[in-house]
């Protein structure tokens, strides 16, 4: 009985609403319903959001999946929002699917880089390329991922004049459209360090020997030291592609150049720490190449020697003279 009394009210309520709507814009009884079942909807879907969004926040979870999670539940809500609202003001089915194929093929030849960005969208959520806060690289663009979205993704980009996978403070947005015609290269996911090499020349007269020494010592120094728990994981990552790392630990290289022998340093390090770590360690190597004096770095020079020839030729200019720069 009293429920009766209630919905009794509030259709009283919706048919004075209704009259008075139909009265203020001059409509039919069918396009005032229309209207506010439109504006009740809406008004649903927006306290939906900020309620389920509220509750979403205050779950335990990373920021990266937070955000992700956020996207596809306020894009979920936006599809269904839509197709309900088709359904209010569309009531014949044949002729809802009617008006869908054709807003369907007109949105397919009007919106062709929308809809490519949308199936990059869906790209990234069935493949995983790279998730929020990954670093990547796509074309000659680097940056950590700080967003997606249905149609373009958010990086803070690195390089460019900072070098060195410094940030350059610049934010980024890239269609989700690249994707497709674009390479993708990704620092962090499934294997989360990457190779780093340095390289310097000594000269010839040089001890080579001991300069390998001094650079082990840095390594040892500087280089982080995996765990046999922490190497499994590397090696069983790698593995998911097919990347063949027998050998984590620092390895020291030399090859003989033109001015020299030239000594290079490969190591592992996390992408966020190379300028950090190749800071340290060229300390490091400076300070023992000033403690040592048998070994110099090399550089390039230019020698020119001049044969003997008759003075009175050359003017007076002294013969067998060596020039240096």
């Amino acid at each position: 009985m009293i429920e009766s009394k209630f919905f009794t009210k509030l259709d009283i309520i919706r048919n004075s609403i209704l009259e008075f709507t139909e009265e203020l814009i001059d409509v039919n009884r069918h396009t005032a319903e229309s209207i506010l079942d439109t504006l009740l909807t809406v008004g649903c879907f927006i306290l939906v959001r900020k309620s389920v969004l509220y509750l979403i926040s205050h779950k335990e979870m990373s920021l990266g999946r937070l955000l992700a999670v956020k996207k596809a539940f306020t894009t979920s809500m936006g599809i269904l929002l839509f197709l309900i609202l088709i359904r209010i003001w569309i009531e014949d089915q044949k002729t809802m699917i009617n008006f869908l194929g054709l807003v369907g093929a007109g949105l397919a030849i009007a919106l062709q880089d929308m809809i490519k960005c949308f199936a990059g969208w869906v790209y990234i959520i069935a493949r995983r390329p790279f998730s929020t806060g990954d670093r990547i690289q796509i074309g000659d663009t680097q940056g950590d991922v700080i967003d997606i979205g249905a149609w373009k993704f958010t990086i803070n980009e690195i390089n460019e004049w900072a070098g060195l996978d410094q940030s350059t403070g610049r934010i980024i947005h890239i269609p989700n459209s690249q994707l497709l015609t674009k390479h993708v290269a990704n620092y962090t996911a499934e294997f989360a360090y990457i190779w780093n090499e340095m390289s310097f020349t000594i000269t010839f007269e040089s001890n080579w020997q001991k300069t390998i020494k001094l650079m082990e010592k840095v390594c040892d120094l500087h280089v982080r030291k995996f765990t046999e728990k922490e190497a499994q994981e590397l090696r069983h990552s790698s593995k998911k592609y097919m990347l063949v790392y027998t050998k984590l630990t620092p390895i020291v290289y030399t090859k003989v150049k033109d001015n020299g022998v030239l000594v290079s340093l490969r190591y592992l390090v996390k992408p966020r720490e190379r300028r950090f770590s190749e800071d340290k360690m060229w300390q490091s190597i400076l300070n023992a190449i000033e403690k040592n004096e048998d070994i110099s770095l090399a550089y390039n020079t230019l020698r020119i020697h001049q044969e003997q020839h008759d003075p009175k030729l050359l003017g007076g200019i002294p013969n067998n003279r060596s020039i240096f720069k």
